[in-house]
């Protein structure tokens, strides 16, 4: 059993503590609220231990393994680093940090201190992703026509949007997620999830390029994404501004690979030309965290074991793939 300790009292927080509990793989130990009043009320809802508005409370609990990260974007890194030197694991929620230069830091201490780090990508860690990956794979090995590539489209609009506009308009403190300053945006918020699919499926593009239309504090709200490969293109659409129902797809030969919900993984579907449709995977678990966060137990509770050594190892390129694909993304928008 692993003794859990969150930062963060969101939403995000308490399903992924739902989740935790459901594989029965942790005890929830402690919660970390600069709010203690919040963190307070957040402990007693979700039956943890204790709750502490100071980090250094949690972070030098001797009996915490893992700790899980949810705060603002742009204060991942620190505080991952002051977990790795107590000595934690960590999940850290996506986008695990704001550079590459972060990203390097953070697991070489990792390595020195004998800890793990994850990064929360629910979507990728999920079962049905196992079954999608298979199904593109062998397509792609029967296909008699070049693969030319694929569209992924994210669009969930935010319930913050209309007080961002409204702070934007008063001269007031936006929120977090449409913030630069706490690196937040439609593609630090999303983009984690078709890169994943499109690191993992076509590998590190040739180029990429990433036009968007952005708010007044010079955050992106829509944009197109292009990844540019040797004889592909992958074009993905994110936007927390707007709220999109198009689906993402791959093309192979003449049948299309839909996805309804590229963050969940979870309705996927082959189509061919004539209209014929096969549901290839119609799933949906009761916490849609729970399969990260088996696995992640697994890593840690077994991380002597081959198997699980390369599957972490696994992990990690992918999650540095994409991070260096973010950082030359945001560069080529001129996003600070």
């Amino acid at each position: 059993m692993l003794n859990l300790g969150t930062i963060g009292t969101s939403w995000i927080t308490e399903q992924l503590i739902d989740a935790a509990r459901l594989t029965q793989q942790y005890h929830i130990k402690g919660i970390c609220s600069r709010d203690a009043a919040k963190g307070k009320q957040f402990a007693s809802k979700v039956q943890a231990d204790y709750y502490t508005d100071s980090i250094y409370n949690l972070l030098y609990d001797p009996e915490i393994d893992i700790v899980y990260i949810a705060s603002p974007n742009s204060l991942h890194y620190e505080q991952a680093v002051q977990a790795i030197k107590a000595g934690k694991h960590i999940i850290v929620e996506k986008p695990m940090f704001t550079s590459v230069k972060e990203w390097h830091h953070a697991h070489n201490l990792a390595k020195e201190h004998g800890v793990l780090i994850f990064e929360a990508a629910l979507h990728y860690q999920n079962r049905n992703y196992k079954r999608f990956r298979q199904l593109v794979m062998t397509k792609r090995e029967e296909m008699e026509q070049p693969f030319l590539g694929a569209n992924f489209n994210i669009g969930q609009y935010s319930s913050r949007y209309m007080a961002y506009l409204d702070a934007v308009e008063h001269n007031q403190t936006v929120p977090n997620i449409f913030s630069p300053e706490f690196a937040g945006g439609s593609i630090m918020d999303m983009g984690v999830y078709p890169l994943y699919v499109a690191m993992d499926l076509f590998g590190l593009p040739k180029s990429v390029r990433y036009h968007t239309v952005t708010g007044a504090n010079q955050v992106d709200l829509f944009g197109t994404i292009i990844l540019s490969y040797e004889d592909q293109l992958v074009s993905i659409f994110v936007s927390k501004a707007v709220h999109s129902v198009m689906p993402s797809e791959i093309y192979l030969d003449d049948e299309t690979v839909v996805i309804r919900d590229i963050t969940r993984m979870n309705d996927v579907q082959l189509v061919n030309r004539a209209g014929k449709e096969v549901q290839i995977i119609d799933y949906q678990p009761a916490n849609p965290m729970y399969d990260e966060m088996l696995n992640f137990a697994e890593a840690v509770n077994k991380s002597d074991e081959m198997h699980q050594q390369l599957k972490y190892e696994s992990w990690k390129q992918l999650s540095l793939q994409v991070a260096q694909v973010m950082e030359m993304l945001r560069k080529s928008a001129n996003l600070l």
